[in-house]
């Protein structure tokens, strides 16, 4: 069944799904996976469901194409094939989209997360060895009760079909690189600076040569503050074009050294917009 034809449904509970991270709360930045992964619509249930709505209705084009709706658990109760994801939690695009093409029930978990990930999972469940991660496949209606994060815990009790992230592919094609796909739930305020890091990591390119090795800190120095702007990728897309037309009239006219130091500020720009994008889905 292709991922537009399932059911989805996020579990999200404010103290969690809205924490920010990188200028995107943990919601946020899930309906934006979701929408690239061919979700058109999607059902949130929370015990604070006004909170949860007022968010979710903020004007986001990064989400337009994707339909959300607030239920009751009454509502999703007796629900057939359904994705169950954490709302709180970030995932990797790599780790929902086998659950999304599933045929049989399975759970999502992890025999070895991450070293970097670990003050992250402190306070995660366990099941026979794994981390629980937060998303699951189900092929059957549950209970109202079960429309919480608890139903992570009860699915891994069932002995459930599991997937795990720790075996799931390394490369990434548009990034030339090979890379763990990430998951974690959202970050105690101690650990936003942790978190972040792990995001603007997982969004450099790989293959670099010597120039971009030297730009890629000083690009995610830059994106560590653009990223809590409005800034688009298309904004800083449209500056780089500017800002490099004018290095070329700055070499027409002979002003070389203006120029030669304007260009070097177009190399870094120039990887702006992508690790913008990727950082903010």
């Amino acid at each position: 069944m292709p991922a537009t034809a399932r059911e989805v449904v996020i579990i999200a509970e404010p103290d969690r799904a809205l924490v920010e991270l990188c200028g995107i709360s943990m919601l946020e930045r899930l309906l934006r996976v979701l929408q690239r992964l061919g979700v058109r619509r999607a059902s949130i249930v929370s015990s604070s469901p006004e909170e949860i709505r007022r968010h979710v209705q903020r004007p986001s084009w990064a989400r337009s194409e994707i339909v959300v709706d607030l239920v009751s658990r009454d509502a999703i109760s007796d629900m057939g094939g359904a994705l169950l994801v954490d709302g709180g939690s970030y995932f990797d695009s790599r780790l929902l989209d086998p659950l999304l093409k599933s045929d049989t029930p399975v759970l999502l978990v992890d025999s070895v997360p991450a070293a970097d990930t670990q003050p992250l999972l402190t306070a995660l469940g366990r099941s026979a060895g794994h981390h629980i991660c937060g998303a699951a496949f189900v092929d059957r209606g549950f209970r109202n009760a079960e429309a919480t994060l608890a139903i992570f815990a009860a699915l891994a009790a069932t002995g459930i079909e599991l997937i795990d992230a720790r075996e799931q592919p390394t490369y990434v094609t548009n990034l030339r690189r090979h890379i763990r796909p990430l998951w974690f739930p959202a970050p105690k305020p101690e650990n936003i600076r942790l978190a972040e890091d792990l995001v603007f990591d997982a969004a450099q390119n790989g293959t670099l040569d010597l120039p971009a090795i030297a730009h890629g800190p000083i690009e995610t120095a830059i994106i560590r503050r653009l990223c809590w702007t409005r800034i688009t990728p298309m904004h800083i897309t449209l500056f780089t074009a500017a800002v490099s037309s004018l290095v070329t009239v700055l070499f027409a006219s002979g002003n070389l050294l203006a120029g030669t130091w304007l260009a070097l500020v177009v190399g870094v720009l120039d990887g702006l917009d992508g690790k913008q994008a990727r950082v903010k889905v």
